[in-house]
Formats: structure tokens, sequence, C-alpha cells
């Protein structure tokens, strides 16, 4: 099994240690399960069930949860990046190599005020930003 297979089994099995559940470690899966999926909607599905099954497993060590407009952002980012990605990607180092502004945590500020982002509607359903608009880009073969 090459380095990305073991990461995302070790996240969709919950083994990954939750401490290497990172910032990175977010947009590397997010990768991953984009590069599997056949559209948008089939991988954000796949990376919200991923998600809220490795916090279940980890519960008594979260902070705060799941958060829905959060994980709809990051995914439109990913998504986004492998968009405009030519074929010499070659993994997800590579790809976050090559696309680091994925990972300034702060992003999502240039699109949301911290008052929406943190409201408890913008937590359990998506909610459109209030600063600048993101769109998913036009759809092109990623596998």
């Amino acid at each position: 099994m090459d380095e990305d297979a073991q990461f995302l089994n070790d996240f969709q099995t919950g083994v990954l240690p939750f401490e290497q559940w990172t910032h990175r470690a977010h947009i590397r899966m997010a990768y991953l399960v984009y590069k599997s999926s056949n559209n948008f909607e089939e991988g954000l599905l796949k990376i919200r069930q991923g998600i809220q099954n490795f916090n279940s497993l980890h519960a008594s060590k979260l902070k705060v949860g799941f958060h829905e407009t959060m994980t709809q952002f990051w995914t439109t980012m990913v998504w986004n990046a492998i968009q405009k990605c030519d074929s010499s990607i070659l993994n997800s180092n590579d790809f976050i190599d090559r696309n680091n502004h994925l990972l300034d945590s702060s992003l999502w500020k240039q699109y949301y005020s911290p008052t929406l982002m943190f409201s408890p509607d913008a937590k359990r359903n998506f909610t459109p930003p209030d600063l600048k608009l993101i769109s998913i880009d036009a759809l092109h073969t990623t596998n």
C-alpha cells in the first residue's frame, strides 16, 4: 500500500492518531477522496461522512466537532485547486506543495466574517459566504 492509500485507510478506519488530524491532514484527505470521486457532490458526501465517522471515534478528544460550512468551504477550495492541476501531480504531498495556499487555515476569513462562520446555523447547515463569493469550478476529468 502506498503512503497516500495508507493515510486514507488510517483516516477511514479511525486508526490515524487524533494528534495527526491537522489542517494539512484535512486537505490531504479531501484531495485523496476527490481523486477517487466522480464529481464534487459525491466527494463532499464521502468527506462529510469520513470526518463525522473519524470524529465519532475520537469524540472524547474533540473541542469543536464537525462544522458543515467550514467543511464545504475547504472542500470547495480543494476541488477548485484540483481542477487547475495538470497530470504531473503524483500524490497528495505534491498536490499540497503546489497548492500551499490551502495550508493557510485562515483563508476562510477572505470569504466569511467570523460572526457568520461561527454562528450555530453555519455549524449545522451550509451558509453562503458574506464577504466574497466562492463557486465550484467547472468539472473536468480528475481521475
